[in-house]
């Protein structure tokens, strides 16, 4: 019988199969931009979408920049600014940690991206297709990142298919933009999706404005606070005759990191007792602070 040697698998391939376990669909693509966007420290952070992701989600920040000699590296599986030592994953303070999200994205897409660092005069444009670096040169640019990821799943045409309708992923993107933007109020947020506004948020406001601004149109939220033990809850949510038919207007974070969460969103409703109408869920958000190390963002 023919031998079965035991060898590594091509670095594109890997990047390939693990962009099945990162990327679900085009809203996983905007969470892990987004939070690269604000482990960059930006103020300021644009989402623009195109066909629901698959024609383009463009996301634009003023964060610090990546230095031209690490713009490649950063597109390498399992490199990250973010930890460095096996300790870190006790005490995780970013988003981002497994260095997995740029390679995984790059190797199902066409993917520019454009960045510069204040100490730089000039950025830097690295061009990949199908995980394969095409171009790169520098480019006049204002201090920050751009990335631009077209054509998703154009070489994985089963995942593509596997997508639901349009508006249904374009949902999803919706409600991943609108967590991340109350998961950190205090940054400057806007979101179009086809050519259409569907919010501009300055940044510097209180959680208070964002969520009233984002979940409840201006009307008046019941605000929530409270520590008990270890932990400090803080939100907004909805009287009982805003409580919806479904969880779409629910938002859970564990220290800024949107979470879902059944018992939570459970213990969210237990607490309205016999207030809400049959069927319904309240409207809201509560973002919960505890210790680092007590929480395993590892855990899908």
């Amino acid at each position: 019988s023919r031998r079965r040697w035991i060898r590594p698998l091509p670095e594109r391939l890997i990047n390939k199969i693990a962009a099945g376990e990162v990327i679900e669909r085009p809203a996983a693509v905007v969470k892990e931009l987004v939070e690269n966007s604000l482990d960059a420290d930006a103020t300021r952070v644009d989402i623009i979408i195109e066909k629901s992701g698959t024609k383009l989600i463009k996301i634009v920040d003023n964060g610090c920049g990546i230095p031209a000699d690490q713009m490649e590296i950063a597109f390498s599986r399992h490199a990250t600014s973010k930890i460095s030592d096996f300790s870190d994953l006790d005490r995780i303070g970013s988003y981002g940690f497994r260095g997995e999200a740029l390679p995984s994205i790059a190797s199902v897409s066409r993917t520019r991206m454009v960045s510069r660092p204040a100490e730089a005069d000039i950025g830097t444009e690295l061009l990949y297709e199908g995980g394969v670096l095409k171009s790169r040169q520098p480019k006049a640019s204002p201090v920050g990142t751009l990335i631009e990821v077209e054509n998703l799943f154009f070489n994985t045409p089963a995942r593509r298919k596997f997508l639901k309708a349009e508006t249904t992923e374009a949902r999803h993107i919706s409600r991943t933009a609108t967590a991340l933007a109350i998961g950190r109020y205090e940054v400057g947020f806007s979101f179009s999706l086809n050519g259409r506004s569907i919010f501009s948020l300055p940044g510097g406001g209180t959680l208070a404005d964002r969520v009233t601004e984002l979940l409840a149109g201006g009307k008046t939220l019941i605000p929530v606070s409270g520590e008990a033990g270890p932990i400090r809850v803080d939100g907004l949510i909805g009287p009982p005759e805003m409580a919806q038919s479904g969880r779409w207007g629910q938002f859970l974070f564990i220290n800024g990191r949107y979470i879902t969460s059944v018992s939570l969103a459970h213990a969210l409703g237990a607490g309205y007792g016999e207030m809400l109408p049959k069927g319904n869920y309240p409207l809201g958000a509560i973002l919960i602070t505890l210790d680092p190390e007590e929480v395993d963002v590892n855990v899908h």
